[in-house]
């Protein structure tokens, strides 16, 4: 005999458990028909019937409250677990039902960092709006911090560290790593680093949260090298990094896809491009219960697809004045910015299958 037909020999039905359940959680009938709407005569009866189903007490009675015994609390625990399992299936169901009838629409709320906004995540919300016209996207740019709050409302978030919950799912869809960029200018004046080491007389723009210990750590194979900038600015964001990067106030610890556009329209240059952070992944970070959302499969789908070759398009406003390149005033011609501004970042970016 299977587990349904027991049940239902037995005269179980799954709103005796449902309001089993919400009678343990409130502690009283009477929290739990303020709560419910249901009455606390209904609720006792209730309560009264399936402890004669099951032929175990359950509570212990009191005029002030009900306490759960031994057999009730392994009931609350199993209980509590069914109902959200269950709620999770049938809004999972419903979604599917709907994606059925309507396709892929409806809103899709994403959240990523400041310096992914841009260079990153736009482009590739672009793409997906041109594939998926029915779809509203709502981007929240937010600080980039450890074990950020993940709002009940977002469908996902594209980070390089997940927040720490159980009912999230984080898929890896690539990484990247982080190297030494200064202007041609200073480099010209300042002269170029040989040696990891030779960064401690340089002047350096720096994130106060990229040091570790109050050094910045590179690689090269299996060597690894430890350095304490002499900061000349501190930030606690990429973008300005960059600027003062550019502007030639110093030597910059920044991501290679942050950086490709300005590279190759010259107004960066690599330094030591040997020496880099260790590999730093990128995840699209989701509930679990949202998962089978198709317009959300789809975002994720495409992030991890179009990883290695998402554009750029957004260039530091170099492009529209004028820069101090090699010690003189020049201006990046327009042809130059254009072509830039669709470069692809896909040899600093590499996607995870």
């Amino acid at each position: 005999m299977g587990a349904i037909e027991k049940y239902s020999e037995l005269g179980i039905d799954l709103r005796l458990v449902e309001n089993f359940v919400l009678v343990a959680r409130c502690g009283t009938l009477s929290q739990a028909e303020e709560e419910s709407g249901i009455s606390k005569a209904t609720l006792s009866r209730q309560m009264a019937r399936l402890e004669d189903l099951l032929g175990q007490q359950l509570f212990i009675r009191t005029s002030r409250k009900a306490t759960l015994t031994e057999a009730g609390r392994l009931l609350y625990e199993r209980g509590s677990r069914l109902m959200r399992n269950m709620q999770t299936d049938l809004e999972t169901v419903l979604i599917d039902v709907q994606n059925l009838s309507q396709g892929i629409s409806g809103e899709l709320h994403l959240m990523t960092t400041n310096y992914f906004s841009t260079t990153f995540v736009a482009p590739a919300v672009e793409r997906y709006m041109s594939l998926y016209p029915n779809v509203r996207c709502h981007l929240r740019i937010v600080e980039d911090k450890p074990n950020p709050v993940f709002p009940d409302e977002a469908d996902c978030f594209i980070c390089t560290t997940p927040p720490d919950h159980p009912n999230l799912i984080a898929k890896r869809i690539g990484s990247f790593h982080c190297r030494l960029y200064a202007s041609p200018a200073y480099l010209k004046q300042h002269g170029v680093p040989q040696h990891p080491g030779d960064l401690s007389a340089h002047r350096t723009n720096v994130r106060s949260d990229e040091l570790i210990d109050g050094k910045w750590r590179f690689y090269r194979g299996q060597e690894c090298a430890e350095v304490a900038p002499g900061c000349t600015v501190v930030s606690n964001d990429y973008w300005v990094d960059k600027t003062f990067c550019i502007d030639g106030y110093g030597i910059s610890y920044l991501p290679d896809f942050f950086t490709r556009v300005e590279v190759d329209a010259g107004v960066l240059a690599p330094v030591l491009p040997e020496w880099a952070s260790e590999t730093l992944p990128v995840y699209c970070v989701y509930q679990k219960q949202r998962h089978a959302s198709e317009k959300l499969k789809a975002f994720v789908k495409l992030m991890a697809d179009n990883f290695s070759g998402t554009e750029t398009f957004m260039m530091y406003v170099v492009l529209g004045r004028k820069t101090q390149l090699s010690g003189g005033a020049s201006k990046v011609p327009a042809v130059a910015a254009k072509a830039s501004a669709a470069a692809t970042v896909g040899a600093s970016l590499q996607r995870s299958d």
